[in-house]
């Protein structure tokens, strides 16, 4: 595969149609601000993250919108990750193998039809050091209020090191296999 990220902006990565197939050495689409996505189809495998948005000047920023597509993610570390917050409210999501399937500090999901299997978590939300803690991240948070979600992992099929709210949706978890792991 090509050396490098797929897609990439310095600033704001928006997508509303097209058909991609994209095949990285590291993320498949990588924004510094946020990724929006209203729409298209997207075949992407990847080194690292298949969707990485990521500011390191401003915590604010790094944030993924997704309201429509259809997405087949195979990804050697996370397949949506991003630094602040990630929100879902449709499209066709089949993350078929990665770390963590979609990872931020704030996940809200409203709706579309997502397909996790994982190495480790399905959905985290956690800091954004990246470290690990067995202490509540009062920032960390995912709210689900919509969408079919069937997870698959290996770690936690859903795990928020803070606040976590179901109002509404279908989820269906498979897994975890490793003690200390669980919903």
């Amino acid at each position: 595969s090509p050396v490098g990220h797929g897609i990439t902006s310095k600033d704001e990565l928006v997508i509303t149609d097209g058909y991609y197939v994209i095949n990285a050495s590291s993320h498949a689409l990588q924004a510094k601000d946020d990724i929006a996505i209203a729409g298209g189809s997207f075949e992407l495998t990847s080194g690292k993250d298949a969707l990485h948005a990521e500011n390191s000047d401003d915590p604010e920023l790094g944030y993924i919108y997704i309201t429509d597509g259809s997405f087949v993610i195979d990804a050697e570390d996370d397949g949506i990750h991003a630094e602040s917050f990630i929100e879902i409210s449709g499209g066709d999501i089949s993350i078929n193998s990665c770390v963590e399937g979609i990872e931020a500090s704030v996940i809200n999901i409203s709706g579309g039809k997502i397909s996790i299997t994982a190495s480790d978590d399905g959905i985290n939300a956690s800091d954004s050091s990246g470290t690990e803690s067995m202490l509540a991240d009062p920032n960390a948070v995912i709210s689900i209020s919509g969408g079919c979600l069937s997870i698959v992992s290996y770690g936690d099929g859903i795990d928020s090191n803070g606040d976590l709210t179901i109002t509404d949706g279908e989820i269906i978890v498979w897994g975890p296999v490793n003690g200390g792991n669980g919903f």
